[in-house]
């Protein structure tokens, strides 16, 4: 292993000093001119969060455009509102009443996590969150004694989380994955332990959630015959425990 590849490790492991998302040469060092390290970009784009205009170099050089060009993607880059952070948004107030209570009002206006994350693998979501409570109507149609449709208002309080700080993080997170798979976290996916053969024979194919192969074509079977998944085909059940040495 190079001097390089162990410092670019040893700040991607223990650095924690905000100052790195600013520097063109760590970005460089970590990020690299190849853009096929898929974990080096999601650390930059978790870590970094924001602050990541050096590696739009590395899609569109910044040679090749013009000056207007250079500054129209500037104010993209740097646009706070597409940033992921918590923003102003409409939510609905959770009703687990019967479906003849109506809240009024039905939805509060606040804080949860929006924006974007660069990367299809990463999603903005919430990383510290308040719980707010909020009093509101609730309108109950109930039967009377005359048996006929009456309207009761009571007041509820309603519990609904806000969020105060966001972050990008893996769409893909460890509960995700099955009990065969396990979690590759600088890939932000589900995948199958390395010892395991994805060697299938024929008229199998490899299934990624079930970490084994499967049979190509599932078929019905007639009336009391059963498909057997080790043959991939319909088998008699009288021969299913007979064993031919």
């Amino acid at each position: 292993m190079s001097q390089t590849t162990d410092l670019r490790e040893f700040i991607m492991k223990f650095v924690e000093d905000e100052r790195i998302c600013t520097s063109k040469t760590l970005h460089e060092l970590i990020v690299g001119k190849n853009t096929s390290d898929i974990s080096a970009h999601l650390w930059w784009n978790k870590r970094c969060g924001a602050q990541r205009g050096f590696g739009v170099k590395t899609v569109s050089p910044l040679s090749e455009m013009t000056p207007n060009e250079r500054k129209k993607l500037d104010k993209l880059i740097k646009n706070k509102n597409v940033q992921c952070k918590p923003k102003k948004a409409v939510v609905e107030l959770p009703n687990d009443e019967k479906p003849l209570v109506m809240l009024k009002p039905s939805c509060v206006y606040i804080k949860q996590c929006g924006g974007c994350c660069d990367s299809p693998l990463l999603e903005c979501r919430p990383e510290v969150v308040k719980n707010r409570k909020f009093k509101v109507l609730a309108f109950e149609k109930k039967v009377n004694n005359k048996l006929r449709f009456e309207s009761v208002q009571t007041l509820k309080t309603i519990t609904v989380q806000e969020h105060k700080k966001c972050k990008c993080q893996c769409k893909e997170r460890e509960e995700h994955c099955t009990e065969h798979q396990v979690y590759d976290a600088s890939a932000c996916r589900c995948t199958c332990p390395a010892d395991v053969s994805k060697s299938c024979s024929d008229g199998k194919i490899w299934d990624e959630r079930k970490c084994a192969c499967v049979c190509s074509d599932v078929s019905d079977c007639t009336t009391g015959r059963y498909f057997d998944n080790s043959t991939c085909r319909c088998e008699d059940p009288q021969y299913k425990d007979v064993y031919i040495s």
